[in-house]
């Protein structure tokens, strides 16, 4: 009989052992005997408050974008009296950019070790429940968002597979990837390549036609993120469900 290996830490497991076999060995069993599942109640209801503030700090950047993008569209057609209006109103308008902007990325902030740590859980939640042969560690499910070029997908994979196991974590393997996860990962690509090319436009912007185009970009960018925040809000909110349902049969 051929020996096999340990889906979770690698090491061969002996003939004699397999009797036992459930893809992993002894003590990677052991440690998955004690896999509790943990309704996360308290922790979806935070995500879920930080999701509310991205949309809301959201539609204050967006209309904040367009005063900016007024502004400057008066400057480059000389509209104000003096040159004095026009510093003093600029300065107001980079103020409040800033303002917001330093709010916004806080929010973002915290949301993101919000839902890297729901995410996590998430997937413990999954194994806990029954799923097997899960392909993503709790560790690597939110891992893969830090290596780059592999990000691109990973983390699509990570999240495919813990909306799968949560639906029914006896037959994930055959279930079809839901709409809503691929709408999730779709905008968060989006977000990231405008977010980047942006950065890009404005810090190489010398004239105020290409200030104009960044500043439009960059709303553009919020734009997006708002889709984004409800895009996560409803996935969240439905795995949660489904874990907790499952959790309480």
């Amino acid at each position: 009989m051929d020996n096999k290996s340990c889906k979770v830490c690698g090491v061969v497991i002996q003939p004699a052992t397999e009797v036992k076999y459930d893809g992993c060995c002894v003590p990677c069993s052991k440690k998955k005997d004690k896999i509790k599942f943990k309704p996360s109640v308290k922790l979806t209801r935070w995500v879920k408050y930080f999701l509310y503030a991205q949309i809301v700090i959201g539609v204050i950047s967006i209309i904040s974008g367009y005063f900016e993008y007024k502004l400057l569209n008066q400057l480059h057609l000389g509209l104000f009296a003096t040159s004095q209006h026009a510093v003093s109103a600029a300065t107001e308008n980079d103020n409040r950019q800033l303002i917001i902007g330093g709010i916004g990325a806080l929010i973002h902030l915290v949301s993101g070790i919000l839902i890297l740590r729901w995410i996590y859980q998430a997937n413990i939640n999954s194994a806990a429940l029954g799923a097997k042969n899960m392909k993503f560690t709790p560790g690597w499910a939110i891992g893969w968002f830090f290596v780059p070029i592999a990000a691109m997908w990973k983390p699509y994979q990570a999240m495919s597979e813990i909306w799968r196991s949560s639906c029914s974590p006896e037959k994930w393997e055959s279930l079809k990837v839901s709409n809503i996860v691929n709408w999730w990962w779709f905008t968060w690509i989006t977000v990231g390549i405008i977010s980047q090319v942006s950065s890009l436009i404005k810090f190489d912007s010398q004239n105020f036609d290409e200030l104009i185009n960044a500043s439009l970009l960059r709303n553009s960018t919020t734009v997006y993120l708002i889709p984004l925040a409800i895009i996560t809000f409803l996935l969240i909110s439905r795995i949660h469900k489904f874990q907790n349902e499952k959790a309480n049969k």
